[in-house]
């Protein structure tokens, strides 16, 4: 067929769905099969098919693509007649189709006009395909058609042949014709003789990611990689001398596509390897599409994903993607793997040094998880005159400084106290230290000054942290002063990435410009700080951070709306994007009623009888009627109007005309206290009230009781349902954040559920489903679903902290 026809290759790109793999080249030279370029394809079918006249019609970025093809003697395209042309855009061109159209080639006239041959095949460069063009132009003479296209299993692929006289009028035309490309010759038949051609062997379109991801993979197969790897038809390619790929005596590869210059001492399955790959040790590598120079490190974990060239995927870093959606790794991007992220915790309370609330709970159980994932993981916290002996004692001087912030200098200290592989670091500053962590007139300016002194330590001792994570509006100003003040004279934290976690939106850190110590000071109050003509701590955090997070789905939802976001709703909504709920977890470790050495009685799922010896042996202390048979409701919770105690007022009396017994342990408003007082002198047998958080043992509460009671008003996450689940004691809640997404109403008719919920803050509503779970109570066979459905409930940390990995991981991974 040699001079009977020239070849057209059509480099354009063909799906938004590859950019991922586009940015810096165009699809013809998009790697394939461990050493090939997609254009390798078309070249090799060309010139063993007696074609010596190619062009390339590239678009974007298409440096890669000359720099491979060069002047194409890899190919014997380098001479002195024909050869091989690359033609790119000399103008901005519309691509109608994501196919190379007639106003492009119009471009490039001269070509086709001073070209010898008579036929003209075109190839999108997109396609893997072994054909024979000599045949196919046979076919296209023989049939006397005006375009011959190809079929693969009964569906079109962009190959196509037609006269080039044909195809010089229809680009001179195009203006006024309406077709634009040969696909519309085809697609629009209009009086037009199509020919099919019918192709039979392997044949695949790259036309998106999962495209791309199958045809690597398919050449894995025997049957398929030999109908393209066919030894009287190679395809040719641009050769690289390298040294052969090295396997350690720990390499494990099977089924597997390696291609030059890797070094492997890992395992590696149904792999592509490109050149110059590296496998280090423990690392195992499945299904996926690695490309050049690209390190996989140590004990990492890597599954149907597509890394492009160059990327380094760090020690212990953990990558799966999915049969229909491999993971792409973008050209150069770096993978942290758990053991490589850096993160500090910046709060106010952690247990065991300070509590007043959940927080601590959070900060110190997720730290924690964290660590055993295999993170590195600090927390800072204030230095309070409270924290106990025991651990003031074992604070070790860390580093002594002072800040200058315009005309205010403020010395400070910091204390380190290490345990369990965590420094915790303590700041000290005379306005801080005292003895509680809030309730004084200056809590703003003391926790600015916490703000701003965390930064200037970290940056002065030099700790390098990927990800600060700050909780609450306390934290607030840390974000703010990290990118406007301290990266505005150094670049120290230029590659650290901030979360801010809401705990609870109603408190916001709300002040005065004049209350404060340095953003007073500044010669213009910036707008991110401010609202309704006040400083605003968490509205500060909302907008700056690069990440928000809250402590439950349902209430990362909730805070969208007026009625729950407390004046913040508009700016959520503006970062709804990079808001995400992630639940807070329990830890199993202290609440388990299998290994709680503060119960009367420990019992698990198999021997949840026994809880009714708790029951009984709580009533007795507590002063109670003991019967085992009564229904017992408990509550360990804060006095105040959120918890829902203004629904518990209005229908208490009524609660009481049932035959449950009713006990609480908490502090708070002296209005709910009063009650409840009252309530315990009118019902001596039937209510015991327990006021102070160590007036009574909670786990007992937990252990004792049948039922649990959460009317909350709004409960951004809520601890103590979950720990009720534990302990086979049925939580009765309203369906409002945390608890909506962690209690599941039971179901009488399946049988399905843990706990009862009523959606509408309503005290009747409260009550009647109060009275429904007592019934309930009386049929054992609903009461032991419902229980062992609890306490099989899986609700502790891990998921959580995955969840904040990932979120951590992208957040790095984003440079």
């Amino acid at each position: 067929m040699k001079n009977k026809a020239l070849c057209v290759i059509d480099g354009t790109n063909t799906s938004q769905s590859l950019q991922n793999l586009l940015n810096q080249r165009c699809v013809a030279a998009l790697p394939f099969a461990g050493r090939y370029r997609l254009v390798d394809f078309a070249l090799s079918n060309a010139v063993h098919s007696g074609i010596t006249n190619v062009s390339i019609f590239p678009d974007g970025d298409y440096h890669s693509l000359s720099d491979h093809i060069r002047s194409g003697k890899f190919w014997g395209l380098d001479r002195k007649v024909d050869g091989l042309f690359l033609l790119p855009p000399k103008k901005e061109v519309s691509a109608i189709a994501n196919t190379l159209t007639f106003a492009r080639m119009r471009e490039y006239i001269e070509y086709f006009l001073r070209s010898r041959q008579t036929y003209v095949v075109m190839y999108h460069a997109n396609i893997i395909t072994t054909i024979r063009f000599e045949e196919l132009v046979k076919s296209h003479i023989e049939s006397g058609a005006d375009v011959t296209q190809v079929y693969y299993r009964n569906k079109p692929v962009s190959i196509f042949v037609l006269s080039r006289e044909y195809l010089i009028e229809l680009i001179l035309r195009h203006e006024i014709s309406p077709y634009q490309t040969v696909m519309d010759l085809v697609e629009m038949n209009d009086g037009i003789k199509i020919n099919q051609y019918q192709h039979t062997l392997y044949t695949r379109t790259i036309d998106s990611i999962l495209s791309y991801y199958r045809a690597n993979l398919d050449m894995l197969h025997y049957e398929y990689g030999f109908q393209i790897f066919l030894l009287e038809r190679p395809v040719l390619t641009k050769t690289k001398d390298e040294s052969p790929t090295f396997y350690t005596k720990q390499a494990d590869v099977s089924n597997s596509m390696i291609a030059n210059g890797c070094h492997i001492e890992g395992k590696v399955e149904n792999c592509i390897l490109f050149r110059d790959v590296t496998i280090k040790r423990g690392a195992i590598v499945r299904n996926s599409v690695i490309l050049p120079g690209t390190v996989i490190g140590e004990n990492s974990i890597v599954e149907q994903v597509i890394t492009d060239k160059h990327v380094y995927i760090s020690d212990g870093a953990r990558l799966s993607g999915q049969e229909y959606t491999p993971v792409v790794i973008g050209k150069g991007q770096r993978v942290i793997g758990n053991k490589g992220i850096n993160v500090v915790q910046i709060s106010t309370e952690c247990v065991p040094f300070y509590k007043t609330g959940g927080l601590a709970d959070v900060t110190s159980e997720l730290t924690q998880e964290l660590i055993n994932q295999g993170l590195n993981v600090d927390v800072i916290l204030p230095l309070l005159n409270s924290l106990a002996e025991r651990y003031q004692e074992n604070l070790s001087h860390e580093f002594r400084s002072v800040a200058v912030i315009n005309q205010l200098e403020v010395p400070y200290d910091v204390y380190r106290y290490s345990k369990d592989g965590i420094n915790y670091y303590f700041i000290s500053c005379g306005e801080l230290t005292r003895e509680k962590l809030y309730g004084y007139s200056d809590d703003c300016r003391r926790y600015e000054l916490y703000c701003y002194l965390t930064l200037d330590f970290i940056e002065k001792c030099g700790l390098k942290y990927d990800v600060v994570h700050c909780h609450d509006w306390l934290t607030g100003l840390v974000p703010y002063f990290m990118k406007y003040v301290f990266m505005k004279r150094s670049n120290y934290f230029m590659f650290t990435k901030t979360v801010f976690t809401i705990h609870n939106i109603h408190y916001q850190g709300i002040c005065d410009v004049s209350d404060l110590a340095i953003i007073s000071q500044f010669d213009s109050i910036p707008n991110e700080v401010m609202l309704f003509e006040k400083v605003n701590f968490m509205k500060t955090a909302i907008v700056i951070s690069d990440e928000v997070t809250t402590v439950s789905k349902t209430y990362c939802n909730e805070i969208c709306y007026p009625y729950f976001a407390e004046g913040l709703d508009r700016f959520i909504v503006a970062r709804k994007d990079h808001l995400h709920g992630i639940l807070n977890g329990v830890n199993y470790n202290y609440n388990n009623p299998a290994t709680d050495l503060s119960i009367y009685k420990r019992y698990s799922a198999k021997n949840v009888e026994v809880k009714k010896e708790n029951k009984c042996q709580m009533q007795r202390e507590l002063g109670l009627r003991v019967d085992p048979n009564v229904p017992v409701i408990g509550m360990v919770s804060r006095l105040v109007e959120q918890k829902g105690f203004d629904l518990i007022l209005k229908v208490f009396e009524e609660l009481m005309r049932e035959n449950v017994q009713f006990v609480l342990l908490g502090d708070g408003d002296y209005k709910y206290t009063s009650f409840f007082k009252g309530m315990a002198q009118k019902y001596p047998t039937k209510v015991s009230v327990n006021i102070g958080f160590y007036s009574y043992n909670s786990q007992m509460i937990y252990a004792g009781s049948d039922l649990f009671l959460m009317p909350s008003r709004f409960e951004p996450c809520g601890i103590s349902q979950m720990i009720a689940l534990k302990y086979g004691t049925i939580p009765v809640v309203r369906e409002t954040g945390g608890l909506k997404d962690t209690i599941i109403p039971y179901n009488e008719f399946i049988q399905y559920g843990n706990g009862f919920g009523f959606a509408h803050y309503n005290a009747h509503d409260m009550l009647f489903t109060l009275k429904r779970a007592i019934n309930f109570y009386h049929m054992p066979e609903h009461w032991n679903k419902l229980v062992q459905s609890a306490m099989a409930q899986d609700l502790s940390w891990k998921s959580s902290t995955e969840q904040y990995i990932n979120l951590y991981r992208n957040l790095i991974n984003e440079e």
